[in-house]
């Protein structure tokens, strides 16, 4: 990460393109902080070192909305888990493994039985 941080800053600055006027018709290839705090980006250096900023809308999850454990530490009832507050597509939940050393669990996507993911 420090070394990507690294070429980035010895990066050349980005070309702004003045297309009339109006500086909302002006294009960069760099981060455009006129697109908003929402939005979305990847940045990518090449071998010449040239940042490349590009602005995305990141893929919803298509496996559910909300996910639920269930296993042998909450004797197979769902749990619902929790949601990662920044990083998109990620949920955790804590796990009490008994003196056995094991816990058996399952993942249900949307609290449906039938969306389930195992080990």
């Amino acid at each position: 990460q420090m070394a990507f941080r690294r070429r980035l800053e010895m990066a050349p600055p980005p070309e702004i393109t003045m297309n009339g006027d109006d500086v909302d018709d002006w294009e960069t290839t760099g981060f455009d902080p006129r697109k908003g705090k929402d939005v979305f980006w990847s940045v990518d250096v090449d071998e010449y070192g040239v940042a490349h900023w590009e602005n995305y809308v990141p893929e919803e999850p298509v496996d559910g909305d909300e996910f639920w454990i269930q296993g042998t530490h909450t004797d197979w009832e769902p749990d619902p888990m929790e949601r990662h507050a920044t990083i998109m597509g990620l949920w955790s939940a804590h796990i009490v493994i008994g003196e056995e050393g094991c816990a058996e669990f399952q993942i249900l996507s949307d609290g449906d039985i039938t969306k389930v993911y195992y080990p």
